[in-house]
């Protein structure tokens, strides 16, 4: 089933006049059907205009119903699906909340063992200056008394 005119606009997110520009210039194929109505199959749409949500016959009727063009039971419908659908999102965001904490508590954990090598690190390079000193003196004294 293909997109009629102003869903393919909808899905590419333009206008009903270009997506029939682009159809008359033949960037996109289209037919008309028996009432004079454009069908444009997805694919040809998606082909050169990418797609910027999904227009399902569920999506059309929950947008009647919430500019008011539907009848109440589908008002009712319309309201039962936005829930679940926000319900939805809510849950996906939370999961990738959590899985931003896990990452963050990941590179803190990664932050500090990096930290600590570090200092590690500088602590061993200071020892060693330090022996070097201390080795440095015990000569310069073992030179003086050797020739006195």
């Amino acid at each position: 089933m293909g997109y009629t005119l102003g869903q393919a606009a909808r899905a590419a997110g333009m206008s009903k006049t270009s997506i029939f520009r682009s159809i008359k210039a033949g960037r996109i194929s289209g037919t008309k059907d028996e009432f004079g109505q454009w069908c444009i199959e997805p694919c040809e749409l998606h082909r050169v205009y990418p797609a910027l949500t999904d227009v399902t016959d569920a999506d059309s009727t929950a947008e009647q119903a919430v500019t008011g063009s539907a009848t109440g039971g589908d008002m009712a419908l319309a309201e039962a699906i936005r829930a679940s659908l926000l319900e939805q999102r809510i849950t996906d965001l939370k999961a990738m909340l959590d899985d931003m904490r896990t990452q963050r508590d990941d590179i803190r954990g990664q932050r500090d063992a990096w930290q600590r090598q570090a200092e590690t690190s500088q602590r061993a390079l200071t020892d060693q200056r330090e022996k070097a000193a201390t080795a440095a003196k015990q000569t310069w004294w073992h030179w003086l008394r050797a020739t006195a």
